[in-house]
């Protein structure tokens, strides 16, 4: 697993700007009783590059909340420095790297969930119809659905909001690279395929919320399994919907395709329906019946 960088490089800028002062205590007593011994300690730092060992830290007791009493691996002399235990995290999934699933939205070329095939519009101006209303948020991308339904439409800030989702995931821990019968994987809660156009295709398979706050996560991104928070996952799960993807066409969409002579599907009115038809009866064919006589009888 990557480890968080800005975690890592924040810790190597604090290590670098330690300053040390007079020694608190010189003898080998003392190391075991400020806790900075080579058998005891409170951390560890070990600075390494290749096979290379850089240097040794200690941190040991500390005398107040802002200070630790610390040395390196090179000196017998104890330190005090303005530096805190809590810095070193002793757990390696404090230094994992939560957003290694994420990715700029922009990269996101298309998602199939719930039965629909959603892919990205040619043009960020104007979809090609197929579907294309519900409200897109100005300079957002447009998103088409193939075949949906007369009357339906894609329900844009729906889209986006997934799309916002999908590309900000943030893991919880790491389960390991096995699938386990607990992870419920073998009935998903949500599956749903993406394509990113610098990547290609990811398979994303997410199990249900159990009774620890938790629901298993499984990229095709990634060999490990996650464990994501309750929350995550249910919204996750209600963004993928149906519901929340497709919407009834409003009513204006439905009347500027009426006045323009098509249904809201967007299929041109037939033949016999046209006012144009000689055949009608009205103010306009009387009109013009009129007119003929009229040129008859001069």
């Amino acid at each position: 697993m990557p480890a968080n960088r800005t975690q890592v490089d924040t810790l190597l800028g604090r290590l670098e700007a330690l300053k040390r002062g007079l020694p608190v205590a010189t003898t080998s007593g003392a190391l075991k009783r400020f806790k900075v011994s080579d058998e005891r300690f409170e951390r560890r730092v070990k600075l390494e590059h290749g096979n290379d060992l850089l240097a040794t830290l200690y941190l040991g007791s500390s005398p107040d909340v802002h200070h630790v009493h610390a040395r390196t691996g090179r000196d017998d002399a104890v330190y005090t420095v303005d530096f805190a235990v809590y810095e070193v995290p002793d757990k390696a999934g404090d230094w994992e790297d939560k957003s290694v699933l994420q990715f700029p939205k922009a990269t996101l070329e298309s998602i199939d969930v719930a039965g629909l095939a959603l892919h990205r519009a040619a043009s960020a101006d104007k979809g090609s119809g197929n579907g294309v209303s519900g409200g897109t948020p100005a300079g957002k991308a447009i998103w088409e659905i193939d075949g949906l339904p007369k009357g339906e439409v894609v329900n844009q800030a729906g889209v986006q909001d997934l799309v916002g989702k999908l590309a900000g995931l943030r893991i919880g821990k790491v389960l390991g690279s096995k699938a386990k019968p607990e992870y419920g994987l073998d009935k998903p809660a949500l599956t749903l395929s993406a394509t990113r156009k610098d990547s290609g295709k990811l398979e994303y398979l997410l199990g249900p919320t159990g009774k620890d706050g938790y629901a298993v996560l499984k990229s095709s991104a990634r060999p490990e399994y996650f464990s994501i928070p309750s929350y995550t996952a249910d919204a996750l799960i209600k963004a993928a919907g149906r519901a929340q993807l497709v919407q009834a066409e409003p009513a204006s969409a439905a009347a500027a395709h009426a006045a323009a002579g098509k249904p809201a599907g967007g299929k041109p009115d037939s033949p016999g329906e046209s006012g144009s038809n000689p055949g009608n009866s009205g103010p306009g064919a009387t009109g013009h019946q009129q007119g003929a006589g009229k040129a008859g009888a001069s």
